[in-house]
């Protein structure tokens, strides 16, 4: 016999709301026994020129110029040279914080330091994140100084490098994303118990008995 989905779905109701809160609550509430991390964010301003006389490019070019100059830099930011660099930064920054194996380091180096550019612009946003507050912050200054001190050693032509907004940590803890997790949850749940409803034979002839 065919039974509308609609029809399942809404006997069905409560059963379905109940596991995809239970899911969300399960999933949300072991998130907290990870490790919770801060997000320390800072912006930099990319200006490049055309030679040593300080002339500018027009417009469009300039904006084109910075954002491949910040994808270099972007890429630059994972490298051993640029690491050794921003450890040896006076912010406090222990230099144990990161493995000692290369694989190992890149890897942890790689889930700690973001540095992305803004699509269409020159600005480079880095984004740290830290399980403490101050080490992100220290880590974001100790990234932003190294890119403004040096990051023009490693582009063409004449270029200027500014820092636009110094570290800013966020109030909560970012990852892991504890919201979106719960949500995420939920939904699954809700659809693992909308699955079940529709193959238990027992539900199906429950909804039979109901809808004559």
């Amino acid at each position: 016999m065919y039974y509308e989905p609609s029809a399942l779905i809404s006997a069905h109701w409560r059963f379905i709301l109940i596991v995809g809160i239970v899911a969300g609550l399960l999933v949300g509430g072991l998130s907290f026994f990870q490790t919770l991390e801060y997000r320390a964010t800072s912006r930099l301003l990319i200006t490049p020129f055309v030679s040593n006389t300080g002339e500018v490019f027009d417009q469009f070019t300039a904006l084109k110029s910075a954002e491949q100059m910040g994808n270099t830099l972007s890429q630059l930011s994972e490298t051993t040279l640029f690491q050794n660099r921003v450890i040896k930064v006076p912010y406090d920054i222990r230099a144990d914080l990161f493995e000692n194996d290369a694989r190992k380091r890149r890897k942890q180096w790689s889930k700690t330091v973001q540095v992305d550019v803004v699509p269409g612009s020159g600005v480079l946003v880095v984004s740290i994140f830290d399980e403490s507050k101050n080490r992100a912050v220290a880590l974001s200054r100790a990234v932003s100084d190294v890119l403004v001190s040096s990051g023009h050693e490693y582009l063409p032509g004449q270029v200027e490098i500014r820092l636009v907004d110094p570290p800013l940590l966020s109030k909560y803890p970012v990852r892991p994303n504890i919201p979106f997790r719960a949500l995420a949850g939920l939904l699954f749940g809700m659809l693992l118990a909308v699955v079940y409803v529709f193959i238990t034979p027992h539900n199906r002839r429950h909804d039979e008995f109901r809808l004559m």
